[in-house]
């Protein structure tokens, strides 16, 4: 089993992240704010744990509306972890 998409919701908005197909090493994340416009659009490899931890700090930052702490910011990494197990 596979995790193909989750979506999380901050106070600031929500994003939606999904994985290209079974064979993909990339996450492709779309966010939008609370009034439904896009915010932002990137891509990350599953394998490497720098771009992970990368995109997580700017979803933690995105959706909450502040810069969080490492306590903030693991939260995030656990999701997009899901996608690349």
């Amino acid at each position: 089993m596979k995790v193909m998409r989750i979506e999380v919701e901050g106070a600031e908005g929500g994003a939606c992240l999904w994985r290209g197909s079974d064979e993909s090493e990339k996450a492709t994340i779309m966010a939008q704010d609370t009034w439904g416009e896009r915010h932002f659009y990137r891509e990350a490899s599953l394998t490497s744990e720098t771009e992970q931890a990368a995109l997580a700090r700017m979803l933690q930052a995105n959706l909450d509306g502040y810069r969080g702490t490492a306590g903030d910011v693991a939260e995030y990494l656990r999701v997009v972890q899901l996608l690349g197990a």
